[in-house]
């Protein structure tokens, strides 16, 4: 299978290469990384994938199939999902640095 381009992976904050796999013409990297999933044991770890792969058949493959976790990157053109989210979680501030958080929030001082 020639690809118009490779697809990796990685484990956030280590660097360990999860492996590469070509992206088929015509395609995209959705069914690469079904590809590249289905060898790895995901049992109780977290995958975390941008919101190209918010697909139910990732889902499916994560959570059912491989017993992992799935943090989902949800966009606005994803409507139903984005208001059964809505219906279901609570919005909180976040800092997605602590260097931009409030200290005492932090620590209940």
């Amino acid at each position: 299978m020639t690809g118009a381009h490779d697809f990796r992976a990685g484990v956030s904050g280590t660097g360990r290469w999860l492996g590469t796999v070509s992206v088929a013409e015509k395609s995209n990297e959705i069914p690469a990384a079904r590809v590249l999933l289905d060898p790895l044991d995901v049992t109780g770890k977290r995958v975390l994938a941008d919101a190209l792969h918010t697909q139910t058949e990732a889902v499916q493959q994560i959570l059912y199939e491989g017993g992992g976790d799935y943090w989902l990157t949800v966009k606005g053109n994803q409507q139903e999902l984005v208001t059964t989210l809505a219906g279901r979680l609570t919005q909180k501030s976040f800092s997605p640095s602590t260097h931009a958080a409030d200290a005492r929030q932090l620590t209940g001082i």
